[in-house]
């Protein structure tokens, strides 16, 4: 049982197996950009099974599921856009002691809207946007953020060579975990101890702990 989906937006490689996951267990809610020019023709394709509701993020910005706090920090309910890249949600999520954002496949044009809206954005763990893409992750949004982690989610010998060099290159103050290069990355929190661990290079694994503050 999923609790919660959440689709960034509606290319293929982001929402390709939605429907055989909802089409096979039980899905109570999706939060989605309706908005976004995939949106229509994935909806028109929900399978019969699902039960649950559709959450929108443009109407709804804030969430609190369980002790999960998610915030949308972009789109806006005017923006529009022909590009669904550009309709990408931005997400803050806040799980007790630790704190991500999740970036979709936005680009810097896009970064520069939302960062100049939020003000200085500051998380433990960033999910570097469009899968390490130099049109992602600009000079601005690095100058106006603070984060501890950065995850690359990119397919081992990709034909697009993300993550790309330059990106690497500004995203360098992070410690950076590369899912092309260290295979899957598992985030466990328990409390105010978060434990990274890889599947192909265990010299990367370790635990932080936060001070009760």
């Amino acid at each position: 049982r999923i609790d919660m989906m959440v689709l960034s937006h509606f290319d293929l490689d982001h929402v390709g197996e939605a429907h055989h996951i909802i089409s096979r267990m039980a899905v109570d809610h999706i939060y989605v950009n309706p908005n976004d020019p995939g949106f229509q023709a994935w909806y028109e394709d929900m399978p019969d099974a699902f039960q649950g509701v559709l959450v929108d993020a443009l109407h709804i910005r804030e969430l609190q599921v369980g002790d999960i706090a998610i915030r949308r920090l972009f789109p806006g309910p005017a923006h529009s856009d022909d590009d669904p890249n550009r309709n990408s949600l931005v997400l803050e999520v806040e799980t007790g002691s630790y704190n991500f954002l999740f970036t979709g496949d936005t680009d810097q044009e896009m970064e520069q809207l939302w960062v100049s809206e939020a003000g200085k954005i500051e998380a433990d763990v960033l999910k570097l946007a469009h899968h390490g893409s130099d049109t992602s992750t600009g000079e601005y949004f690095i100058a106006n953020a603070d984060f501890t982690y950065g995850l690359v989610s990119a397919g081992a010998g990709n034909r697009y060579g993300h993550p790309h060099r330059e990106v690497l290159e500004r995203a360098g103050g992070m410690a950076l975990l590369d899912t092309s290069k260290h295979g899957m990355v598992r985030f466990k929190i328990d409390g105010r101890e978060m434990c990274i661990e890889t599947k192909l290079d265990p010299s990367l694994n370790h635990c932080i702990k936060k001070r009760a503050e």
